[in-house]
């Protein structure tokens, strides 16, 4: 990977710190974000975007808060997880929060099962608590470690650091990494590290997602690029689609997760930011996450998009950011797999092959399950 740094020198705090400011820093490029947003959103505009808000197809099973994890650190937060199965257990990367919510970390829990008894009916909040344990660190008084990932295809994971101290080409950099075998590299747009960039992460074997923000003229984009493949951080050939960009109910979009369907399908989740016409100017006011989807094949050719949104606008908790929702995690159960993860899960979908779970960081605060029988996901797609 280019531009690599060994996960051992990573977690050395002056080890990193002199790599980030010598390696790192004169390779990241704040007008690269501009022109790729702009290209982007000209290219795809005007088409058509249109979204439903009402009536969602996936069901609340579970909410889990900082209650359920045990780390022997004092908690405040442990949401958006990233998912998949490792022995036939939910292994969860979580960020964490301690504290201080605008500084966060990684952990890395073991799960069995989510739970039979509740202690909160309403909520869906189980009795159990599970062990997790550090796995990314903070390191600086500035950094906060966010958003964790799993590729859909491999073992690679990718994460989100914002990095809000001196010394650096602009203030409040957020670079995406990429961890494979041992060792940790930046998502790079051709020879350069974007200032602003997350939802980053492997969609499909041969593309990666990623969202470059422009801070002066606040403009992001959802693009994929394709990977080169002895440097697989480094993308090139950037391109969108018109059904991702926001329309004018929304404020912006971004990259949720990857499940793989099939050898060639893909079902990439993301987010829009609904904000209404209501307001000072009609320019809107209420910042509420919604997920739809779309199936791409390996190529990245998108084969079919779901305009109804996938979790709903209200459910059973308030938090400190509410109405988000954001799902970076996602699996495909089957089998007797089901029933031993998710306890009681025929009390809310029935009649079933397949099972998609998402989860969902809940109002920056908690972990929120939702299930659905993959079939009546895919057929409220339109197929083109």
């Amino acid at each position: 990977m280019k531009l690599k740094i060994s996960s051992s020198e990573f977690n050395k705090s002056r080890k990193f710190y002199e790599y980030l400011h010598r390696i790192i820093a004169p390779h990241i490029s704040h007008s690269k974000d501009g022109v790729l947003v702009n290209q982007m959103l000209e290219k795809y505009k005007g088409g058509d975007n249109k979204r439903y808000y009402e009536n969602p197809i996936m069901q609340l099973y579970r909410i889990l808060t900082r209650e359920n994890f045990e780390t022997g650190f004092p908690l405040i937060q442990a949401y958006n997880p990233a998912v998949r199965l490792n022995d036939n257990k939910l292994e969860m990367l979580i960020r964490f929060g301690s504290i201080n919510p605008g500084r966060t970390f990684i952990g890395k829990a073991l799960i069995e099962d989510l739970g039979q008894k509740l202690i909160n009916e309403k909520s869906l909040i189980p009795e159990k608590r599970y062990k997790a344990e550090l796995f990314i660190r903070s390191k600086f008084s500035y950094e906060s470690i966010e958003d964790p990932r799993f590729s859909p295809v491999d073992d690679t994971i990718f994460f989100v650091e914002v990095l809000r101290g001196p010394g650096f080409p602009i203030q409040d950099i957020v670079v995406t990494w990429m961890f494979k075998k041992d060792s940790i590299a930046p998502i790079m747009y051709e020879d350069c590290v974007l200032s602003d960039n997350r939802d980053s992460f492997s969609v499909t074997p041969r593309i990666t997602a990623i969202r470059p923000y422009y801070k002066p003229a606040r403009r992001s984009v959802i693009a994929f690029g394709i990977p080169e493949k002895d440097e697989p951080n480094v993308i090139r050939d950037v391109f969108s689609h018109e059904f991702l960009l926001p329309n004018e109910l929304e404020e912006k979009t971004g990259g949720s997760s990857s499940v793989k369907i099939n050898d060639n399908e893909f079902l990439f989740i993301f987010h829009s930011i609904y904000k209404g016409l209501e307001g000072i100017d009609k320019r809107g006011t209420t910042g509420i996450y919604l997920n739809y989807s779309i199936i791409m094949d390996k190529y990245g050719e998108v084969k079919a998009l779901l305009r109804h949104p996938l979790t709903p606008m209200d459910y059973p908790y308030s938090g400190q950011r509410p109405g988000t929702v954001f799902a970076t995690g996602a699996i495909i159960l089957k089998g007797s797999l089901i029933d031993r993860l998710l306890p009681g899960v025929n009390n809310f979908v029935k009649d079933f092959d397949r099972l998609l779970v998402l989860f969902a960081g809940l109002d920056d605060e908690s972990i929120a399950v939702f299930v659905q029988d993959l079939d009546k996901v895919l057929e409220k797609m339109e197929w083109l």
